[in-house]
């Protein structure tokens, strides 16, 4: 039993990415069923109203992070949690569906190399999963 609970890695500390850890210029494009359509940050995105026929382009989530900027209190906690937990209790979940991009952006800016999960959805149960 000892070996087992070794083995076993317990997440103390997740972080989620978009606004955040980084805030950038990365939006989706929500087409509506009159053909017109809105672009949202991430932010705009949770709190946008869909409606049925919506239908949405996440094609900026999927590539390069445009203008990523760190959010340096939120920086701060995350390294505060690497170094108080170590690496292997800290990661980054998100709702993208592709985890290098952030990958790639936390190597741009000198951040440790945490577990990066990319779940490809914004719903909570998904997220707790």
């Amino acid at each position: 039993m000892n070996q087992m609970k070794q083995t076993i890695k317990v997440i103390e500390t997740i972080f989620d990415f978009d606004y955040t850890l980084v805030i950038s210029d990365s939006s989706l494009i929500v087409t509506h069923s009159d053909g017109t359509s809105d672009s949202l940050n991430a932010h705009e995105f949770v709190l946008h109203e869909f409606k049925p026929d919506d239908i949405v382009d996440y094609g900026d989530f999927e590539e390069v992070i445009k203008n990523p900027r760190l959010v340096p209190q939120v920086v701060k906690r995350f390294l505060h949690s690497i170094e108080k937990n170590g690496i292997e209790h800290v990661m980054i979940l998100s709702a993208r569906q592709n985890s290098k991009p952030i990958i790639d952006c936390l190597k741009l800016f000198h951040l440790p190399p945490v577990k990066v999960v990319a779940i490809g959805s914004t719903c909570p149960i998904g997220k707790a999963k």
